[in-house]
């Protein structure tokens, strides 16, 4: 158990591969059973058991996201959260306790409401457009309090205070993998049809239109690709969405995306092209695995208040949906 959460707590700070926390749990989970820990351990063994359920069951629906599986994602969150509710309910505890003594119960329980984030964005379109819990109207003070940390509503409460025309997170699909339109389409069927030209690069999310401009995707695609690229990294089992450190390669055109400033903002992730053509300015940044996000202001930006502001935006998103606060306590 040590090793899974050591592995996870490096995870702050490097790609997650929450695929090999899966194969570190399942043999444990095994050698309960051949070892009939129930005899030995009694209700410990229970304990042990739900615990590994619940970060298996997470890791497993983390991993489920980045394929845009939502039936497994979807399944994997019940069954985490099915094994959290009885734990508490076996310890006397409510969601809210800070007992120290029962620390591991409370990261699980912080770790299951990140992933419940993470799906809201990956989900977005869907859930919006649905009856479900992250749409529902407030009722009570429990759910405003959930509400008002919904990915939704800090979507839109940080929107507020940028000029933007558009924000868009771009799936990139890795190769050989699949995608199917909100992740509700399952594999195998005759309705999945590889996507091609524009629509490879799919927005999961556009806000505050649900509909992206896809006028904007060729400039979008050649500013992406000059700067973006999956690569594999040592260690990894999946590629991962890198920045590119190489030198860009010649425009598609003399007015096609001028660069603002080439180096402002290397360091911070942030990329930014002015186009001429069309009079719009793009900031896009990395947001997950294969997530990347993209910002559409009309005109030429040059306010360093509305970029500082923007990378704020970036950052904090990234953040949230990398798990990085969440990890980085078991560093």
């Amino acid at each position: 158990m040590l090793r899974s959460y050591a592995r996870l707590g490096e995870f702050a700070s490097n790609p997650a591969d929450f695929g090999a926390i899966v194969s570190i749990i399942e043999p444990l989970k095994q050698m309960i059973v051949d070892l009939d820990f129930d005899e030995y351990l009694g209700e410990l063994s229970e304990t042990l058991k739900l615990e590994l359920d619940i970060l298996q069951s997470l890791c497993r629906a983390q991993d489920a996201l980045y394929d845009m599986d939502f039936k497994s994602s979807t399944l994997d969150m019940y069954a985490a959260r099915t094994s959290l509710a009885r734990w508490m309910d076996k310890l006397g505890l409510q969601a809210s306790s800070n007992s120290k003594e029962h620390r591991v119960l409370m990261w699980l329980s912080v770790f299951a409401s990140a992933t419940r984030w993470k799906f809201d964005c990956y989900f977005y379109r869907l859930l919006k457009s649905s009856d479900s819990l992250t749409s529902k109207s407030a009722t009570s003070i429990e759910d405003k309090h959930v509400e008002a940390l919904s990915f939704r509503s800090i979507l839109s409460s940080q929107c507020l205070n940028l000029p933007l025309s558009n924000l868009s997170f771009i799936y990139v699909i890795p190769a050989g993998g699949s995608y199917f339109k909100d992740g509700y389409t399952c594999r195998g069927r005759d309705s999945y049809e590889q996507l091609r030209g524009i629509q490879s690069f799919p927005a999961i999310l556009s806000y505050p239109e649900d509909t992206p401009p896809m006028s904007h995707w060729p400039n979008i695609i050649g500013v992406f690709q000059d700067h973006f690229e999956l690569r594999y990294l040592e260690g990894q089992s999946r590629p991962i969405l890198v920045q590119r450190t190489v030198q860009q390669r010649p425009m598609l055109g003399s007015n096609f995306a001028k660069l603002a400033s080439r180096s402002q903002l290397a360091s911070s992730g942030l990329v930014q092209f002015y186009d001429e053509a069309v009079d719009v300015t793009y900031c896009m940044h990395k947001m997950d695995r294969f997530l990347a996000a993209v910002i559409i202001y009309q005109g030429r930006v040059s306010n360093t208040d509305v970029m500082a502001r923007t990378l704020a935006l970036f950052t904090l998103l990234a953040e949230k949906l990398q798990l990085t606060d969440v990890l980085r306590v078991l560093k």
